[in-house]
């Protein structure tokens, strides 16, 4: 299927079908394309000037049907061109994306485009690695939990063709989802909401290890590389790999039972975790240690936000964030496995300024780490 859509010129997508029983052409919104016009005012002035209120929809208020089809993505990144019939037509290729609401073909280039990830794409001071892990962490992963499959064991299977060629390319390991040269960069996935619903109403996939974002049946991103394609730069790891790392995998049909576990050699904190609601809408707060306030976020993957046993921090990295001028503390939240002594399961992420931890933690995270975490 890669080979197909690669070699193609271009690719017609029908892009308002929901299903491959409708056809290429969908009925459309005129508003989308010119908005309604609410009133006009009179002339005034000396130049009888007039003006007009009116509303266009947001383009973003209208997502294609297949673009929330889990298996779909893998066409749009082979293909290096695609014209798009749906609620709009539309035009994506590796220089330019452009519409009927935006006809103009000028494009910003700060950030590669989707279609370039397999391409070698260069800027002054980007490596091609870098621009590549950016637009898998910030586009690819983002887009694909954020689609939907029917079946949650597809959930590796849908993206393994993307990964495969990736990997020849680039000579990387990927390891359930996660590429192994960057390993604890790419530890640092988190959950979020796919609707209004509560962003811990994902579930367990059981086709990969807690440790990895495939191990969840929602939405996934990557929030500290939404800031900067150079954040690699300023990334500082503070846990080591211990030797049994899990090797590459290509098979996409194991179930969790017979997944590998993680062993990092970091810092690990008691946690602490409590709930809050801002604007009706549930937060978490953690707090690393006895004597730290809640001012750090938890972003939870399992059934109940607030969680009843103890709970672990192990810390993953010190990340400057130079939008915000600040260092970003990053590490997992954890809890002991059942029946299984020196083990712990993943239950989400906990991230929050330096600046917050006490002089106490800092002078102890900046010696070598001695604690060995195994997650499964």
């Amino acid at each position: 299927m890669a080979d197909v859509y690669a070699n193609s010129v271009f690719t017609i997508a029908a892009s308002g079908a929901s299903s491959c029983d409708q056809g290429l052409f969908t009925i459309r919104d005129p508003l989308q394309v010119a908005g309604c016009k609410l009133y006009e005012l009179p002339p005034t002035g000396s130049g009888n000037r007039t003006a007009s209120v009116s509303v266009t929809p947001r383009q973003s208020e209208f997502p294609s049907p297949l673009s929330t089809r889990g298996w779909a993505l893998q066409e749009r990144l082979f293909a290096p061109r695609t014209l798009e019939f749906g609620s709009l037509i539309s035009w994506e290729c590796k220089t330019v994306i452009c519409s009927e609401l935006k006809p103009d073909l000028t494009q910003s280039r700060e950030t590669p485009l989707i279609k370039n990830i397999f391409d070698s794409f260069e800027q002054p001071g980007i490596s091609q690695s870098q621009s590549a892990l950016f637009v898998w962490n910030h586009e690819i992963v983002r887009l694909f939990t954020k689609a939907r499959l029917t079946q949650k064991s597809d959930r590796l299977m849908a993206i393994s063709g993307t990964i495969r060629r990736l990997s020849d390319q680039r000579d990387w390991e990927n390891i359930y989802g996660l590429w192994a040269p960057f390993l604890v960069q790419q530890l640092l996935w988190e959950s979020y909401s796919r609707d209004n619903s509560a962003p811990w109403s994902s579930k367990r996939s059981g086709v990969a290890p807690v440790w990895s974002w495939a191990s969840i049946t929602g939405p996934v991103g990557y929030y500290f590389a939404s800031w900067s394609i150079t954040i690699t730069n300023s990334f500082s790891p503070k846990v080591v790999l211990a030797l049994n790392t899990p090797t590459a995998t290509q098979s996409y049909d194991r179930v969790a039972s017979q997944l590998t576990s993680l062993t990092l050699k970091g810092h690990l904190f008691e946690l602490r975790i409590q709930e809050y609601f801002i604007t009706r809408k549930p937060w978490c707060g953690a707090a690393i240690g006895r004597e730290m306030p809640f001012k750090w976020s938890f972003q939870s993957e399992i059934s109940d936000a607030l969680i009843k046993t103890p709970c672990f921090f192990l810390l993953l990295s010190v990340c400057q964030i130079w939008e915000l001028a600040s260092e970003i503390v990053s590490g997992l939240a954890l809890i002991k496995a059942p029946n299984m002594p020196g083990t712990y399961e993943r239950i989400g992420l906990v991230e929050g300024e330096l600046k917050y931890l006490s002089r106490k933690l800092r002078r102890q995270i900046d010696v070598p780490p001695t604690q060995d975490a195994t997650i499964i």
